[in-house]
């Protein structure tokens, strides 16, 4: 969560801008958090308060409402009632970091899949928490990947 964390703050400068080599100045000062920081978080605290995710994530995105959402989703959190909407979910994946940490199973993911996200979306979690318990299991493992 915390490398989640520090690559959006790295990235929030190169998001319009990106860059394509490996050398580049990490924090600048117009580094920021964004978005995917703000629902990671609402994401870790519905799992470490055993609270539904779509509140989490709603609450949380409500007293960040600067963080850089796209419309849909503002609209989304600006509701009363925040319902199913027709995400594009392409976020997602950025979000998910604390469900490899906080379950072992691949299965558990149907215990925290957010329902209005796209089936697409859903493969992206179950990716990015298989890689990330298998990284937990294998610390050595990152001298084996291509970076």
């Amino acid at each position: 969560m915390l490398g989640a964390i520090a690559g959006d703050i790295i990235g929030s400068v190169y998001e319009q801008y990106p860059v394509k080599k490996k050398e580049f100045p990490l924090f600048q000062p117009r580094c920021c958090f964004t978005d995917d920081t703000v629902l990671t978080i609402g994401i870790a605290k519905a799992i470490l308060e055993d609270r539904k995710y779509v509140k989490a994530v709603w609450e949380t995105g409500r007293k960040y409402p600067d963080a850089g959402y796209g419309g849909t989703f503002i609209r989304w959190f600006h509701s009363n009632e925040p319902e199913p909407y027709n995400s594009w979910g392409n976020g997602a994946a950025m979000r998910v970091s604390p469900v490899g940490f906080a379950f072992d199973t691949v299965d558990t993911l149907n215990k925290v899949s957010i329902k209005f996200l796209p089936h697409q979306t859903i493969f992206a979690d179950i990716v990015v928490h298989t890689v990330t318990r298998i990284c937990r299991q294998n610390p050595t493992i990152s001298q084996h990947l291509p970076l």
